[in-house]
């Protein structure tokens, strides 16, 4: 849930939706903030719903969180279990295309320990935070439990490109910042490049998976 961007936008418009989190924490935040969504505290891997309740199933930015197989698999069960046949899923999850298996060997550079100690930094201490998958593999693991991949959209173009200095404003962090006007233009430009090309699959952080049970 988060801050229940979503939530709130779909109940804005008249949805009928149920949010879950794993934080009640964050749940009675979000309560403080939101009284009138309808949130649940609630594990992914263990929905605390019957079978068939729901039409609709959505995921954004949750499942790349898991830190294992086992769990992640337990995660799209549940999600086709909680499903009425026929019923659709939105799940999003991080590309592991070119640019972002890049970015990845860029960190772990920056992060090793062995190199900190050779150039007299202090080590320091990671922790996980998430897995990018390829869409073949991701694909894959849906369809092992049953949904069937109608679309695959790549997204989040602004993210990719925040991350070149040509694209983003002047004297700022990649995730503080905004694009500059040339890379509006180019964002646009790869956004509006088929899901299957190339260009839009390598300048995309995350993959759009549309699914139906």
């Amino acid at each position: 849930m988060g801050l229940g961007k979503w939530a709130n936008f779909f109940h804005d418009r008249g949805q009928s939706i149920i949010g879950i989190d794993f934080s009640r924490v964050g749940i009675e935040k979000l309560k403080e903030h939101s009284p009138q969504l309808n949130v649940k505290f609630g594990d992914v891997t263990n929905i605390p719903f019957n079978n068939d309740d729901f039409d609709a199933y959505l995921s954004y930015g949750v499942l790349e969180h898991l830190e294992n197989l086992k769990d992640l698999d337990s995660a799209i069960s549940e999600a086709f279990r909680v499903l009425q046949y026929g019923g659709v899923g939105f799940i999003t999850i991080p590309n592991l295309n070119f640019l972002n298996k890049l970015y990845a060997i860029k960190n772990n550079l920056i992060y090793s320990n062995l190199l900190r100690r050779l150039f007299l930094r202090r080590p320091v201490e990671r922790h996980f935070f998430e897995y990018n998958y390829e869409p073949t593999f991701f694909k894959t693991l849906l369809e092992r439990q049953g949904f069937t991949v109608l679309e695959i959209v790549p997204e989040n173009v602004p993210l990719v490109l925040k991350r070149f200095k040509i694209f983003r404003e002047p004297n700022t962090l990649v995730h503080d910042s905004k694009l500059n006007g040339f890379g509006k233009r180019v964002a646009r430009w790869i956004v509006s490049k088929p899901s299957h090309s190339w260009i839009r699959k390598q300048f995309s952080h995350l993959n759009i998976f549309l699914v139906k049970k």
